[in-house]
């Protein structure tokens, strides 16, 4: 069972921006969970595998190696025992039918948003008769983001049974932390985990503009002052006690506050989450229509 391997062979299917981020996290991963002996890499075009290569750049005599098979899934996914599909939901039909036969006991991680796991196993089967004592891969439906690079990302997983859950997780915690949830929660995760960054980035972009110092002091300060705010959360700190311990009645930080509430930031940080998870959900039809 893969579950027990002290060492892993991964490969990455349509590694894109995603994939890439969780490639390189787990190339400097020092995470003493799990090792990776292998990886094997697929891309769309030529220039992505030199992006890649770009990106994880030089690598010592110690890292795992990176195998780079595009074009042809079956080698890279042979000695696999864990594949993790970074395409778009579109795509996913076209990366399923190309895995090759007897992929049982391995763990088959989709990273497509609003694709279900049902979905995801239909999809698998239509391109995969069953044949004598043949199993289905445990398949996983995973959310990391970008961070993972750093191994800073917070994944969030899903899967209809245990099996393959104990693996997946320590390979996810070399890239950061992991939860699983039950996947009625995944589209809501996708927003929180994911796609969220992108609005903590546009948020502290704001924030160090409005000073007079030069940019990048100003983006530093502002990045490290979130950065502080997270850890305080993470801490057990309720952000309501974080409000209050900077915001003294009449001061500055109050006079601030009373601009945001009064331009309605909440709210439209509300929706804007809504509005994403509502796309991801869309997206993942999309997949299983096409």
């Amino acid at each position: 069972m893969a579950d027990r391997l002290e060492e892993v062979k991964v490969a990455i299917l349509g590694c894109g921006k995603l994939g890439t981020a969780i490639l390189q996290g787990l190339l400097q991963s020092t995470n003493p969970e799990l090792r990776m002996s292998h990886v094997t890499v697929t891309t769309k075009t030529l220039e992505g595998e030199d992006r890649i290569k770009n990106a994880i750049g030089f690598m010592d005599s110690n890292s795992p190696k990176v195998e780079f098979c595009s074009g042809n899934t079956s080698r890279a996914t042979q000695l696999a025992d864990v594949i993790i599909i970074g395409c778009k939901p579109k795509v996913l039909p076209e990366i399923l039918s190309e895995l090759p036969a007897q992929n049982g006991g391995k763990i088959l991680i989709s990273l497509a948003g609003g694709v279900t796991l049902d979905d995801l196993a239909r999809m698998y089967r239509s391109t995969h008769p069953m044949m004598g004592d043949e199993v289905d891969p445990f398949i996983v439906r995973a959310i990391p983001n970008i961070a993972a690079s750093l191994q800073q990302s917070a994944t969030v997983c899903s899967s209809l049974t245990q099996d393959g859950r104990d693996l997946t997780t320590r390979l996810f915690n070399m890239v950061g932390r992991t939860k699983w949830v039950a996947e009625e929660h995944m589209y809501t995760a996708s927003a929180l985990c994911a796609s969220s960054l992108a609005f903590y980035a546009a948020m502290v972009t704001a924030v160090a503009s409005s000073s007079e110092m030069p940019a990048e002091d100003a983006l530093e300060l502002a990045a490290l002052a979130m950065q502080g705010t997270a850890s305080l959360v993470l801490a057990g700190r309720a952000p309501e006690d974080v409000i209050c311990q900077v915001a003294t009645p009449g001061g500055s930080t109050e006079a601030g506050l009373r601009i945001l509430e009064t331009r309605g930031v909440a709210e439209s940080l509300v929706s804007a989450m809504k509005e994403t998870s509502e796309a991801t959900r869309t997206m993942g039809k999309g997949a299983t229509q096409s």
